[in-house]
C-alpha cells in the first residue's frame, strides 16, 4: 500500500545473495520527493 491507501502490484528486485531475496516494505518515493535535495547536490546549493 502507498500513503494514499491504493494498492499497486509491480515486480520485484531479482537479485539474491546467498539464495536470499532482497525485500523491502519500503515503497518507491513519489515523483519529486528527491527533487530539490538532488539540485541542490549536484548544484552545490
Amino acid at each position: 500500500m502507498n500513503g494514499g491507501g491504493a494498492e499497486l502490484t509491480t515486480t520485484r528486485c531479482p537479485i539474491r545473495i546467498d539464495g536470499d531475496l532482497l525485500l523491502s516494505a519500503a515503497g518507491a518515493p513519489k515523483i519529486g520527493e528527491h527533487t530539490d535535495k538532488i539540485k541542490a547536490e549536484v548544484l552545490g546549493g
